[in-house]
């Protein structure tokens, strides 16, 4: 399995697009801001599912175009929610891989990003990347807002991934540690 490094805009992708959230049904900064903004549905899912069943670490909320439903089936069990404002060739992965959140005024060193949900969640993105071939693409998930050390991630994000490459998507002037 390969992580493959890019720099460019992570929601310019096609296929799978995974971000990692919270599980108090707050998308308010970071990535999970601009895809909440960019995808206004996979916010409805995200907080639809926070509502009626609460969130969990290492679920996830995925939500794609009615068209892929009818092209593969076999996905309702791994797709949350479809509908038409999300464009076809893109699946988008709510990944609840923290379970709170820093504030603006926390002045802890404190890691939110949850290594044994980022793991499981990825297993669940695993089995959607398997049944549609689609790529796999994501930011420094857990290691922004979240506080996470990559090197920790990234040994999760392989492990659950198995066989199947991916691709980091950083901002122009991004680093990774």
């Amino acid at each position: 399995m390969t992580i493959r490094f890019n720099t460019g805009d992570l929601l310019a992708q096609q296929g799978i697009i995974v971000h990692g959230c919270n599980c108090f049904g707050k998308m308010g900064s970071g990535m999970a801001k601009a895809i909440r903004n960019r995808y206004p549905f996979a916010y409805r899912a995200y907080m639809n599912r926070f509502e009626v069943f609460g969130l969990q670490l290492g679920d996830i909320v995925a939500v794609a175009n009615p068209k892929l439903r009818m092209q593969q089936p076999e996905l309702m069990r791994h797709i949350s929610q479809f509908d038409e404002s999300i464009p076809e060739g893109v699946i988008v992965v709510n990944a609840m891989t923290q379970y709170d959140y820093a504030t603006s005024d926390d002045t802890s060193t404190r890691v939110f990003a949850d290594y044994p949900a980022i793991e499981a969640a990825f297993a669940r993105i695993y089995m959607i990347a398997a049944a549609t071939k689609m790529p796999v693409n994501y930011p420094l998930i857990g290691c922004g807002l979240a506080r996470g050390k990559w090197p920790e991630v990234r040994e999760r994000i392989e492990r659950s991934m198995k066989n199947i490459d991916s691709d980091l998507w950083l901002l122009p002037g991004a680093t990774v540690e």
